[in-house]
């Protein structure tokens, strides 16, 4: 992950080209408008971070094959989207965190999108267990418009997995796991996102704020 992490560096300060934000390589005609669909999503949420480090993207051409990356948080967790002509665009997203990873591809229900099988690896450095969970997704755009549709929604998901988990617990210390969830799932679905609740104290927001509860 280190050496993920070292190796995305290099490409945003080497980057020829910035698009949107995103620090781009050697693209072609038709692949600026595929970045610039996924950063219109992308930077549409990215002010409910409220600051939190975060969404650095790159984009590159390899062969056929475009690839726009993000790394969440910045932390261990990791979006790529692989766009090939006349092929499915294919969404690889890898997680130290089960319980989040099947969070976000439940927002992409609406989405004709076929998810491979949540998969998990042994990684030394990861921390307490060493094992982190990979899964890849399928979307097969019919039209040009469809598909930058799909990579605008994609790149607006991801701010709603900044601080997940922090946000998960926190709304745990009053509903049970798979209702703080399903909340979750709603303040990412309504575009309202979770962080605005953990900047203004979390759980101790809601505690402070109930006349019912002492001490």
């Amino acid at each position: 992950m280190d050496a993920h992490k070292a190796l995305n560096r290099v490409a945003g300060e080497t980057a020829v080209e910035v698009i949107d934000g995103a620090h781009v390589h050697h693209l072609e005609p038709e692949d600026r408008d595929r970045v610039a669909a996924f950063m219109r999503g992308l930077n549409r949420t990215a002010p409910l971070a409220f600051g939190h480090p975060g969404l650095a993207t790159t984009a590159a051409r390899g062969g056929a094959r475009l690839t726009i990356q993000n790394d969440i948080g910045a932390t261990d967790r990791a979006c790529a989207c692989d766009s090939c002509r006349k092929q499915p665009v294919s969404v690889t997203y890898t997680d130290v965190h089960r319980v989040r990873a099947k969070f976000f591809s439940s927002l992409f229900e609406t989405w004709n999108v076929e998810w491979s099988v949540l998969a998990e690896h042994e990684a030394g450095g990861l921390g307490k267990e060493d094992v982190f969970y990979l899964m890849t997704g399928r979307f097969a755009a019919e039209t040009r418009r469809e598909l930058d549709a799909f990579l605008t929604f994609l790149g607006s998901r991801i701010v709603f997995l900044i601080d997940w988990n922090k946000g998960r617990k926190a709304l745990q210390t009053f509903v049970g796991k798979n209702t703080s969830i399903d909340l979750l799932t709603w303040a990412a679905n309504n575009e309202v996102g979770h962080r605005a609740f953990l900047e203004l104290g979390g759980a101790d927001l809601v505690i402070r704020r109930d006349p019912s509860r002492r001490g």
